[in-house]
């Protein structure tokens, strides 16, 4: 296996992963009953806004109701060709389809980066520990994009490293054609998700740095041609949002919103209470004195109004309360990987969760292994360097969830991580320079 064809790989892993869904799906509906939960609050509302737009009542989570604009469009338009079916079976086999091939994608790129720079067995191990990750699993038979987000932002980044160490002697007329592929995948990760408005960019830019440094002349025109076109590519959905709101919206808003909802989740600022939902925590955070069902929907507000005015408190927030904001930082920090710690070490007297407790453990489990891993090909000459880019990508992906939020169930905000933590964790198990030589 550690020969296949990375195409022939992909292609296997994605008909397996269908199998096993379809599977499970038997086998849940045999002794309890058919899965009810499809769509809403708790799978984010894109199911509704494809259903929405296929039928021509605009990206809206409900037919006439507010503008949508803390969403972001790729996903919810990926959906649309089932929604316009109009049959929940044939949705739910679709985003099966969808989110299984964007998954083995994934998987496919771990076992070609491993197998390339750290050696065969690297390559296998990562891709069975990133592809039998039980939460990732999980996710596939949902209707939500954190496995496209992980998906495209690993493309996106493999699509850097592959244009910048470009050979010098690459032949000309393929400038355009990697300008054009970049472009492509760097847009649609921008659509995927916001926290990608900071991370493209930065990437975009330090890739074109490092092709100046290396004076690599047609790897800096691919990346600056590509920027060119993302920007371009990007005006519309601006507009749209200009349209709707009055305001220019590049991507998807909602980061106050989500600052105050990691404010309220620790009870920073204000007294925490059991008593109040999250939802009602965060508006009394911003002083909204409006209900729930008024203010928000689908976990955005359903006014620019409130959405600027949370804009500007959480940036007068980290001012005016640095110690706050670091507090909270380190507190996200920690939960981000070990959800339950947030019933140790937080406000709430609940207890946390079998699934809280289950990802705590699996990832104190996981990140022993990485840590092991990374370590050993720190020291290792031949992987330093790929080591230290692979840190990196790691780090920035996770820091840019720690001013906000990490609470959301399932894991959902470290899978961009998952790739890189396998990759390391591979490492654990193997000897990378005999691998490497073989």
């Amino acid at each position: 296996m550690s020969n296949w064809h990375p195409v022939n790989l992909l292609i296997v892993t994605w008909f397996l992963l269908i199998v096993m869904m379809a599977m499970v799906t038997i086998v849940e509906t045999t002794f309890f009953g058919w899965q009810k939960t499809f769509g809403g609050e708790v799978h984010d509302g894109y199911i509704e806004l494809a259903r929405n737009i296929s039928q021509g009542n605009g990206y809206l989570f409900t037919p006439g109701g507010p503008p949508v604009f803390h969403r972001p469009p790729l996903y919810a338009h990926l959906l649309v060709p089932a929604a316009a079916t109009g049959s929940e079976f044939i949705e739910r086999i679709y985003v099966v389809v969808l989110n299984a091939f964007f998954l083995a994608g994934a998987a496919m790129l771990v076992f070609v980066a491993g197998r390339r720079l750290f050696g065969p067995r690297h390559g296998l191990i990562a891709y069975a520990l990133l592809i039998c990750n039980p939460w990732l699993l999980h996710t596939v038979r949902n209707p939500m994009a954190a496995i496209v987000q992980m998906a495209l932002y690993l493309t996106f980044l493999c699509l850097c490293a592959k244009v910048v160490l470009a050979e010098r002697s690459a032949p000309t007329n393929k400038v355009l054609l990697w300008s054009l592929l970049l472009a492509l995948c760097s847009w649609m990760t921008l659509m995927s998700h916001g926290v990608m408005m900071l991370l493209v960019p930065m990437f975009l830019s330090i890739s074109a740095f490092y092709a100046l440094y290396r004076r690599e002349i047609r790897a800096f025109l691919t990346i600056v041609i590509a920027t060119a076109i993302v920007i371009l590519a990007t005006i519309p959905w601006t507009i749209r949002n200009y349209e709707v709101t009055g305001h220019p919206i590049i991507i998807a808003g909602n980061s106050g919103l989500s600052y105050f909802a990691g404010n309220a989740h620790w009870g920073i600022g204000m007294p925490y209470s059991d008593d109040v939902t999250p939802k009602q925590a965060l508006l009394n955070h911003l002083g909204i004195d409006d209900s729930v069902d008024n203010a928000m929907h689908f976990y955005g507000f359903t006014s620019i109004d409130y959405e600027l005015r949370a804009n500007a408190a959480y940036k007068r927030h980290i001012k005016e309360h640095p110690d706050q904001f670091s507090k909270k930082l380190l507190l996200n920090g920690i939960e981000y990987y070990f959800p339950a710690a947030y019933y140790w070490i937080g406000p709430t007297n609940k207890q946390p969760s079998f699934s809280d407790l289950a990802q705590t453990v699996y990832f104190l489990l996981f990140l022993s292994l990485a840590l092991r891993g990374m370590v050993r090909m720190l020291n290792m000459r031949k992987c330093r360097v790929y080591a230290r880019i692979m840190v990196g990508c790691w780090g920035i992906y996770a820091a840019s969830y720690l001013p906000f939020l990490t609470f959301v169930g399932f894991s959902l905000y470290n899978f961009g991580t998952l790739p890189f933590i396998a990759l390391f964790a591979a490492a654990a198990f193997i000897d990378n320079e005999k691998d490497a030589e073989s």
